[in-house]
Protein backbone atom coordinates (compact mmCIF):
# COMPACT_ATOMS: atom_id res chain seq x y z
CA UNK A 1 0.00 0.00 0.00
CA UNK A 2 1.22 3.49 -0.84
CA UNK A 3 1.19 6.63 1.30
CA UNK A 4 2.59 10.15 1.07
CA UNK A 5 4.42 11.21 4.22
CA UNK A 6 3.28 14.64 5.38
CA UNK A 7 4.97 15.10 8.78
CA UNK A 8 7.03 13.51 11.56
CA UNK A 9 5.65 12.24 14.87
CA UNK A 10 7.08 13.02 18.31
CA UNK A 11 9.08 9.78 18.17
CA UNK A 12 10.48 10.41 14.69
CA UNK A 13 8.18 8.26 12.55
CA UNK A 14 6.73 9.47 9.27
CA UNK A 15 3.00 10.29 9.30
CA UNK A 16 0.83 9.34 6.32
CA UNK A 17 -2.73 8.25 5.58
CA UNK A 18 -4.14 4.97 4.29
CA UNK A 19 -7.87 4.46 3.76
CA UNK A 20 -8.65 7.49 5.87
CA UNK A 21 -6.54 6.28 8.83
CA UNK A 22 -3.31 7.84 10.04
CA UNK A 23 -0.32 5.55 9.65
CA UNK A 24 3.03 5.88 11.41
CA UNK A 25 5.94 4.63 9.29
CA UNK A 26 9.39 4.06 10.73
CA UNK A 27 12.28 5.75 8.91
CA UNK A 28 10.03 7.63 6.49
CA UNK A 29 10.38 11.37 5.97
CA UNK A 30 8.11 14.26 4.85
CA UNK A 31 7.37 14.51 1.11
CA UNK A 32 8.29 10.87 0.50
CA UNK A 33 6.00 8.51 -1.35
CA UNK A 34 6.49 5.05 0.11
CA UNK A 35 5.14 1.56 -0.30
CA UNK A 36 4.42 0.21 3.18
CA UNK A 37 3.53 -3.02 4.91
CA UNK A 38 1.04 -2.60 7.75
CA UNK A 39 2.50 -4.16 10.90
CA UNK A 40 -0.12 -3.11 13.43
CA UNK A 41 -3.73 -2.06 13.12
CA UNK A 42 -5.42 -0.11 15.90
CA UNK A 43 -8.89 1.38 16.09
CA UNK A 44 -7.69 4.92 15.33
CA UNK A 45 -4.33 4.45 13.60
CA UNK A 46 -2.00 2.08 11.78
CA UNK A 47 1.71 1.30 12.04
CA UNK A 48 3.84 0.22 9.13
CA UNK A 49 7.28 -0.42 7.67
CA UNK A 50 8.74 0.69 4.37
CA UNK A 51 8.74 -1.89 1.58
CA UNK A 52 9.96 0.56 -1.06
CA UNK A 53 10.80 4.26 -1.23
CA UNK A 54 9.12 5.35 -4.47
CA UNK A 55 9.91 9.07 -4.19
CA UNK A 56 12.68 9.85 -1.66
CA UNK A 57 12.90 13.10 0.24
CA UNK A 58 15.52 15.60 -0.95
CA UNK A 59 16.77 15.52 2.65
CA UNK A 60 17.35 11.76 2.80
CA UNK A 61 21.07 10.86 2.87
CA UNK A 62 23.18 7.75 3.23
CA UNK A 63 23.26 6.71 6.87
CA UNK A 64 26.28 8.03 8.78
CA UNK A 65 26.11 5.01 11.12
CA UNK A 66 26.43 1.40 10.01
CA UNK A 67 24.38 0.22 13.02
CA UNK A 68 21.47 2.60 12.38
CA UNK A 69 18.90 0.30 10.80
CA UNK A 70 18.98 -2.27 13.61
CA UNK A 71 19.49 0.12 16.55
CA UNK A 72 16.64 2.14 18.08
CA UNK A 73 18.86 4.75 19.78
CA UNK A 74 18.75 7.28 16.91
CA UNK A 75 15.97 8.09 14.43
CA UNK A 76 17.66 10.39 11.90
CA UNK A 77 21.07 9.05 10.88
CA UNK A 78 19.99 9.15 7.22
CA UNK A 79 18.27 12.56 7.37
CA UNK A 80 19.97 15.93 6.80
CA UNK A 81 20.77 17.78 10.00
CA UNK A 82 18.96 20.99 9.05
CA UNK A 83 15.85 19.00 8.19
CA UNK A 84 15.98 17.47 11.67
CA UNK A 85 16.14 20.95 13.21
CA UNK A 86 13.28 22.26 11.07
CA UNK A 87 11.05 19.36 12.07
CA UNK A 88 11.78 19.94 15.77
CA UNK A 89 11.00 23.66 15.54
CA UNK A 90 7.73 22.90 13.77
CA UNK A 91 6.78 20.38 16.45
CA UNK A 92 7.43 22.87 19.26
CA UNK A 93 5.31 25.52 17.51
CA UNK A 94 2.53 23.02 16.89
CA UNK A 95 2.52 21.82 20.50
CA UNK A 96 2.43 25.35 21.88
CA UNK A 97 -0.51 26.31 19.66
CA UNK A 98 -2.50 23.09 20.08
CA UNK A 99 -1.88 22.39 23.78
CA UNK A 100 -1.04 25.80 25.22
CA UNK A 101 -2.98 28.18 22.99
CA UNK A 102 0.26 30.09 22.37
CA UNK A 103 1.30 31.37 18.94
CA UNK A 104 5.07 31.78 18.59
CA UNK A 105 6.33 33.23 15.33
CA UNK A 106 10.03 32.65 15.89
CA UNK A 107 11.92 30.00 17.82
CA UNK A 108 15.68 30.28 17.85
CA UNK A 109 17.44 26.93 17.53
CA UNK A 110 20.85 26.35 19.12
CA UNK A 111 22.25 23.60 16.94
CA UNK A 112 25.26 21.28 17.16
CA UNK A 113 26.87 20.71 13.79
CA UNK A 114 29.77 18.70 15.30
CA UNK A 115 27.68 16.11 17.10
CA UNK A 116 29.92 13.05 16.84
CA UNK A 117 30.46 11.26 20.19
CA UNK A 118 28.28 13.80 22.01
CA UNK A 119 26.87 11.34 24.55
CA UNK A 120 28.75 11.12 27.84
CA UNK A 121 26.58 8.31 29.22
CA UNK A 122 25.42 5.09 27.54
CA UNK A 123 24.20 1.65 28.61
CA UNK A 124 25.23 -1.61 26.98
CA UNK A 125 23.20 -4.79 27.33
CA UNK A 126 24.84 -8.16 28.04
CA UNK A 127 23.15 -11.22 26.57
CA UNK A 128 24.12 -14.53 24.95
CA UNK A 129 27.84 -13.81 25.19
CA UNK A 130 27.58 -10.39 23.57
CA UNK A 131 27.95 -6.82 24.81
CA UNK A 132 26.22 -4.07 22.90
CA UNK A 133 22.89 -2.59 21.88
CA UNK A 134 19.54 -4.33 21.46
CA UNK A 135 18.41 -5.13 17.91
CA UNK A 136 14.98 -3.54 17.45
CA UNK A 137 13.82 -6.35 15.15
CA UNK A 138 14.50 -9.46 17.22
CA UNK A 139 15.69 -8.05 20.59
CA UNK A 140 19.02 -9.85 20.36
CA UNK A 141 22.20 -8.03 21.38
CA UNK A 142 24.66 -6.94 18.70
CA UNK A 143 28.16 -5.55 19.18
CA UNK A 144 28.18 -2.02 17.85
CA UNK A 145 30.55 -1.18 15.02
CA UNK A 146 30.78 2.60 14.81
CA UNK A 147 28.14 4.19 17.05
CA UNK A 148 28.50 7.87 16.16
CA UNK A 149 27.12 9.23 19.43
CA UNK A 150 28.86 7.03 22.07
CA UNK A 151 32.15 7.97 23.81
CA UNK A 152 35.10 7.38 21.48
CA UNK A 153 36.63 4.50 23.45
CA UNK A 154 33.42 2.47 23.67
CA UNK A 155 34.23 -0.17 21.04
CA UNK A 156 37.74 -0.77 22.40
CA UNK A 157 36.38 -1.17 25.94
CA UNK A 158 33.81 -3.71 24.71
CA UNK A 159 36.56 -5.67 22.94
CA UNK A 160 38.58 -5.80 26.19
CA UNK A 161 35.62 -6.90 28.32
CA UNK A 162 34.63 -9.63 25.85
CA UNK A 163 37.84 -11.52 26.76
CA UNK A 164 36.68 -12.01 30.37
CA UNK A 165 33.98 -14.74 30.67
CA UNK A 166 32.88 -13.58 34.16
CA UNK A 167 31.71 -10.30 32.60
CA UNK A 168 28.73 -12.23 31.26
CA UNK A 169 27.39 -12.77 34.77
CA UNK A 170 26.44 -9.10 34.69
CA UNK A 171 23.31 -7.87 32.92
CA UNK A 172 24.21 -4.33 31.92
CA UNK A 173 27.24 -2.09 31.53
CA UNK A 174 27.09 1.65 32.00
CA UNK A 175 29.75 3.99 30.65
CA UNK A 176 30.09 7.62 31.76
CA UNK A 177 32.63 10.15 30.43
CA UNK A 178 33.56 13.40 32.19
CA UNK A 179 34.93 16.73 30.95
CA UNK A 180 38.51 15.42 31.10
CA UNK A 181 37.73 12.38 28.96
CA UNK A 182 37.97 10.04 31.95
CA UNK A 183 35.52 7.15 32.04
CA UNK A 184 33.46 5.43 34.71
CA UNK A 185 32.54 1.80 34.09
CA UNK A 186 29.40 0.53 35.84
CA UNK A 187 28.84 -3.24 35.95
CA UNK A 188 25.22 -4.02 36.83
CA UNK A 189 23.99 -7.29 38.31
CA UNK A 190 20.23 -7.79 38.50
CA UNK A 191 19.20 -9.45 41.79
CA UNK A 192 15.42 -9.50 41.62
CA UNK A 193 13.48 -9.80 44.86
CA UNK A 194 16.44 -8.99 47.09
CA UNK A 195 15.64 -6.25 49.59
CA UNK A 196 18.18 -3.54 50.21
CA UNK A 197 18.43 -1.78 53.56
CA UNK A 198 20.37 1.46 53.77
CA UNK A 199 23.62 1.05 55.59
CA UNK A 200 23.57 -2.77 55.37
CA UNK A 201 24.13 -3.54 51.70
CA UNK A 202 23.56 -6.95 50.14
CA UNK A 203 24.52 -10.31 51.52
CA UNK A 204 25.03 -11.86 48.08
CA UNK A 205 26.37 -10.79 44.74
CA UNK A 206 29.83 -10.18 43.32
CA UNK A 207 30.55 -7.61 46.05
CA UNK A 208 30.73 -10.38 48.65
CA UNK A 209 33.04 -12.67 46.67
CA UNK A 210 36.76 -12.29 45.97
CA UNK A 211 38.20 -8.83 45.19
CA UNK A 212 37.64 -7.45 41.72
CA UNK A 213 41.31 -7.62 40.59
CA UNK A 214 41.40 -11.33 41.48
CA UNK A 215 38.25 -12.08 39.52
CA UNK A 216 39.45 -10.06 36.52
CA UNK A 217 43.25 -10.34 36.40
CA UNK A 218 44.86 -7.63 34.30
CA UNK A 219 41.53 -5.99 33.42
CA UNK A 220 42.06 -2.78 35.37
CA UNK A 221 45.43 -2.17 33.71
CA UNK A 222 43.92 -2.66 30.24
CA UNK A 223 40.98 -0.36 30.99
CA UNK A 224 43.25 2.34 32.40
CA UNK A 225 44.86 2.54 28.95
CA UNK A 226 41.39 3.48 27.62
CA UNK A 227 41.00 6.28 30.21
CA UNK A 228 38.80 4.29 32.61
CA UNK A 229 39.47 5.91 36.00
CA UNK A 230 36.64 4.39 38.08
CA UNK A 231 34.88 1.01 38.13
CA UNK A 232 31.71 0.28 40.11
CA UNK A 233 29.66 -2.84 40.66
CA UNK A 234 25.99 -2.02 40.93
CA UNK A 235 23.23 -4.23 42.37
CA UNK A 236 19.79 -3.80 40.89
CA UNK A 237 16.67 -5.31 42.51
CA UNK A 238 14.30 -3.88 39.90
CA UNK A 239 15.28 -4.48 36.23
CA UNK A 240 12.68 -1.88 35.26
CA UNK A 241 15.51 0.59 35.95
CA UNK A 242 19.03 0.65 34.53
CA UNK A 243 20.75 0.90 37.91
CA UNK A 244 19.97 -0.16 41.46
CA UNK A 245 20.37 1.71 44.74
CA UNK A 246 23.63 0.11 45.86
CA UNK A 247 27.05 0.46 44.24
CA UNK A 248 30.46 -0.74 45.38
CA UNK A 249 33.61 0.90 44.06
CA UNK A 250 35.87 -1.79 42.59
CA UNK A 251 38.56 0.65 41.42
CA UNK A 252 39.28 4.38 41.43
CA UNK A 253 40.90 7.11 43.48
CA UNK A 254 38.59 9.64 45.10
CA UNK A 255 35.31 10.69 43.52
CA UNK A 256 34.41 10.78 39.84
CA UNK A 257 34.07 14.48 39.04
CA UNK A 258 32.33 16.40 36.29
CA UNK A 259 32.43 20.09 35.45
CA UNK A 260 29.94 22.40 33.79
CA UNK A 261 29.91 26.22 33.59
CA UNK A 262 33.06 26.16 35.69
CA UNK A 263 31.33 24.36 38.58
CA UNK A 264 32.46 20.96 39.81
CA UNK A 265 30.11 18.07 40.51
CA UNK A 266 30.62 14.70 42.13
CA UNK A 267 28.94 11.95 40.10
CA UNK A 268 27.95 8.56 41.45
CA UNK A 269 26.92 5.74 39.09
CA UNK A 270 23.25 6.69 39.53
CA UNK A 271 23.55 10.51 39.39
CA UNK A 272 21.48 12.28 36.76
CA UNK A 273 23.56 14.48 34.50
CA UNK A 274 22.77 15.72 31.00
CA UNK A 275 24.24 13.34 28.42
CA UNK A 276 25.42 16.19 26.17
CA UNK A 277 27.77 18.43 28.14
CA UNK A 278 28.37 20.98 25.37
CA UNK A 279 24.69 21.62 24.73
CA UNK A 280 23.84 21.42 28.44
CA UNK A 281 25.98 24.51 28.99
CA UNK A 282 24.07 26.31 26.23
CA UNK A 283 20.75 25.20 27.73
CA UNK A 284 21.63 26.25 31.27
CA UNK A 285 22.95 29.65 30.20
CA UNK A 286 19.73 30.36 28.34
CA UNK A 287 17.61 29.20 31.25
CA UNK A 288 19.56 31.39 33.68
CA UNK A 289 19.66 34.45 31.42
CA UNK A 290 15.87 34.31 31.12
CA UNK A 291 15.63 35.42 34.75
CA UNK A 292 17.38 38.80 34.19
CA UNK A 293 19.21 38.77 37.52
CA UNK A 294 19.90 41.49 40.04
CA UNK A 295 21.95 40.94 43.20
CA UNK A 296 18.86 41.02 45.47
CA UNK A 297 16.96 38.27 43.66
CA UNK A 298 15.71 35.24 45.56
CA UNK A 299 15.34 32.23 43.29
CA UNK A 300 13.24 29.13 43.70
CA UNK A 301 14.34 26.18 41.56
CA UNK A 302 11.93 23.27 41.15
CA UNK A 303 13.20 19.78 40.27
CA UNK A 304 16.76 20.93 41.01
CA UNK A 305 18.51 17.55 40.66
CA UNK A 306 22.13 17.53 41.80
CA UNK A 307 22.30 21.31 41.52
CA UNK A 308 23.87 21.70 38.08
CA UNK A 309 21.89 24.89 37.43
CA UNK A 310 21.64 25.90 41.09
CA UNK A 311 25.39 26.44 41.36
CA UNK A 312 25.35 29.07 38.65
CA UNK A 313 22.14 30.67 39.93
CA UNK A 314 23.79 31.06 43.34
CA UNK A 315 26.60 33.14 41.82
CA UNK A 316 24.11 35.69 40.52
CA UNK A 317 21.33 35.78 43.13
CA UNK A 318 21.07 36.62 46.80
CA UNK A 319 19.54 33.26 47.69
CA UNK A 320 18.64 30.00 45.93
CA UNK A 321 16.39 27.23 47.20
CA UNK A 322 16.11 24.00 45.23
CA UNK A 323 13.39 21.38 45.67
CA UNK A 324 14.00 17.84 44.47
CA UNK A 325 12.17 14.51 44.99
CA UNK A 326 15.34 12.36 44.86
CA UNK A 327 16.97 12.16 48.28
CA UNK A 328 20.30 11.07 46.78
CA UNK A 329 20.27 14.07 44.42
CA UNK A 330 19.58 16.44 47.31
CA UNK A 331 22.57 15.06 49.20
CA UNK A 332 24.73 15.37 46.08
CA UNK A 333 23.52 18.94 45.47
CA UNK A 334 24.30 19.95 49.06
CA UNK A 335 27.78 18.47 48.75
CA UNK A 336 28.31 20.09 45.34
CA UNK A 337 27.40 23.52 46.73
CA UNK A 338 29.95 22.99 49.49
CA UNK A 339 32.61 21.88 47.00
CA UNK A 340 32.02 25.07 44.98
CA UNK A 341 32.12 27.32 48.05
CA UNK A 342 28.50 28.47 47.73
CA UNK A 343 26.77 29.30 51.01
CA UNK A 344 23.59 30.95 49.71
CA UNK A 345 21.93 27.71 48.57
CA UNK A 346 19.55 25.32 50.26
CA UNK A 347 18.15 22.05 48.92
CA UNK A 348 14.90 20.51 50.14
CA UNK A 349 13.99 16.85 49.71
CA UNK A 350 10.43 15.85 48.88
CA UNK A 351 7.69 15.98 46.28
CA UNK A 352 7.69 19.44 44.76
CA UNK A 353 3.94 19.95 45.14
CA UNK A 354 4.08 18.97 48.82
CA UNK A 355 7.07 21.16 49.65
CA UNK A 356 5.54 24.11 47.84
CA UNK A 357 2.31 23.67 49.77
CA UNK A 358 4.17 24.49 52.99
CA UNK A 359 6.43 27.10 51.40
CA UNK A 360 6.15 30.50 53.04
CA UNK A 361 9.20 32.38 51.75
CA UNK A 362 8.89 35.10 49.14
CA UNK A 363 10.81 34.38 45.95
CA UNK A 364 10.71 36.71 42.96
CA UNK A 365 12.31 34.47 40.32
CA UNK A 366 11.58 30.83 39.51
CA UNK A 367 13.31 28.20 37.41
CA UNK A 368 11.28 25.14 36.49
CA UNK A 369 12.99 22.05 35.06
CA UNK A 370 10.55 19.14 35.45
CA UNK A 371 10.87 15.56 34.19
CA UNK A 372 9.31 14.49 30.88
CA UNK A 373 5.82 14.30 32.40
CA UNK A 374 5.94 18.03 33.15
CA UNK A 375 4.80 19.70 36.36
CA UNK A 376 1.89 18.43 38.43
CA UNK A 377 -1.17 20.68 38.23
CA UNK A 378 -0.75 21.39 41.95
CA UNK A 379 2.76 22.70 41.25
CA UNK A 380 1.41 25.12 38.64
CA UNK A 381 -1.32 26.26 41.05
CA UNK A 382 1.26 26.95 43.75
CA UNK A 383 3.46 28.88 41.34
CA UNK A 384 0.48 31.10 40.56
CA UNK A 385 0.10 31.70 44.31
CA UNK A 386 3.78 32.56 44.79
CA UNK A 387 3.60 34.98 41.83
CA UNK A 388 7.27 35.18 40.79
CA UNK A 389 8.11 38.11 38.48
CA UNK A 390 9.81 35.86 35.95
CA UNK A 391 9.72 32.15 35.20
CA UNK A 392 12.26 30.20 33.17
CA UNK A 393 10.82 26.85 32.09
CA UNK A 394 13.26 24.20 30.80
CA UNK A 395 11.63 21.15 29.25
CA UNK A 396 12.57 17.88 27.58
CA UNK A 397 9.03 17.45 26.25
CA UNK A 398 7.44 20.33 24.32
CA UNK A 399 3.98 18.78 24.67
CA UNK A 400 3.89 18.76 28.48
CA UNK A 401 5.58 22.17 28.57
CA UNK A 402 2.90 23.59 26.27
CA UNK A 403 0.20 22.16 28.55
CA UNK A 404 1.80 23.74 31.64
CA UNK A 405 2.36 27.09 29.93
CA UNK A 406 -1.29 27.10 28.93
CA UNK A 407 -2.18 26.90 32.64
CA UNK A 408 0.30 29.63 33.60
CA UNK A 409 -1.02 32.11 31.04
CA UNK A 410 -4.65 30.98 31.13
CA UNK A 411 -5.93 33.63 33.56
CA UNK A 412 -3.70 36.37 32.24
CA UNK A 413 -1.17 35.98 35.06
CA UNK A 414 1.78 35.46 32.71
CA UNK A 415 2.80 36.10 29.13
CA UNK A 416 5.31 34.23 26.99
CA UNK A 417 8.29 36.44 26.16
CA UNK A 418 10.32 34.02 24.06
CA UNK A 419 10.92 30.36 23.30
CA UNK A 420 14.28 28.81 22.39
CA UNK A 421 15.21 25.28 21.35
CA UNK A 422 18.50 23.53 22.10
CA UNK A 423 19.38 20.44 20.08
CA UNK A 424 20.55 18.36 23.02
CA UNK A 425 20.09 15.03 21.23
CA UNK A 426 21.19 15.26 17.57
CA UNK A 427 20.08 12.39 15.31
CA UNK A 428 17.07 11.72 17.57
CA UNK A 429 13.55 13.11 17.77
CA UNK A 430 14.07 14.44 21.32
CA UNK A 431 13.81 18.18 21.92
CA UNK A 432 14.92 20.52 24.73
CA UNK A 433 12.98 23.77 24.95
CA UNK A 434 13.33 26.88 27.13
CA UNK A 435 10.49 29.32 27.64
CA UNK A 436 10.69 32.74 29.29
CA UNK A 437 7.53 33.96 31.01
CA UNK A 438 6.90 37.32 32.67
CA UNK A 439 4.20 38.29 35.12
CA UNK A 440 1.35 40.55 34.05
CA UNK A 441 0.47 41.24 37.70
CA UNK A 442 3.48 43.30 38.76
Amino acid sequence: MKTKIRDLSHDGRGIGTIDGKTIFVENAYPEELVEVKITKEKKKYLEGKIVEIIEPSKDRIESICSDFYRCSGCQYCDYKYQAQIDSKINRVKSNLKRLGNVEVEEIKAYTMEDFYNYRNHIQLKIKDGKIGYVDKENYSVFTLENCVVAPKNTKRIIDILQDYPEIFYYNLIGLRENHEGKLMLILVENIEGLKFEKGHGYSIGFGSSSPFPERFPGLIEKLKEENVSHIYENYNTNPKYHYGQASIKAYGEGEFQEEILGNKFILSPTSFFQVNRVQAEVLYKLGIDNLDFSKDDKVLELFSGIGTISMELAKKAKEVVGIEYSEKSVKDATQNAKENGLENTEFLFGKVEEKLDAFKKDYNKLLLDPPRAGADKKVIEKILEIKPEKISYISCDPATMARDIGLLIGNGDYKVEKVDMVDMFPLTSHVEVICKLESNRR
